[in-house]
């Protein structure tokens, strides 16, 4: 089942939902902050596939909220990031 975004161009074959968080890794060296969460690494890896993904998740306006749609979009995802009230 294809499914018609509000971009009339564009089709996806695929739609996640569900979380996006920041993993974080410390060690005595440095801390490293990636993009991650179960339903948010699906969509990267569909994306990078050339998969017509898209992503429906709710992130903060701050920060780590860009760097997670900047990590998906990158990859190929259509995000629809809601933001909280």
């Amino acid at each position: 089942m294809n499914v018609r975004p509000s971009e009339p161009s564009l089709i996806l074959d695929v739609i996640v939902a569900g979380e996006a968080l920041i993993d974080i890794a410390i060690t005595t060296a440095r801390t490293v902050e990636h993009p991650g969460g179960s339903p948010a690494n699906v969509a990267y890896r569909l994306g990078r596939l050339d998969v017509g993904t898209g992503f429906l998740t709710a992130i903060g306006e701050d920060g780590p909220g860009e760097l997670i749609g900047d990590h998906l979009k990158n990859a190929g995802c259509n995000c629809r990031l809601d933001r909280p009230p």
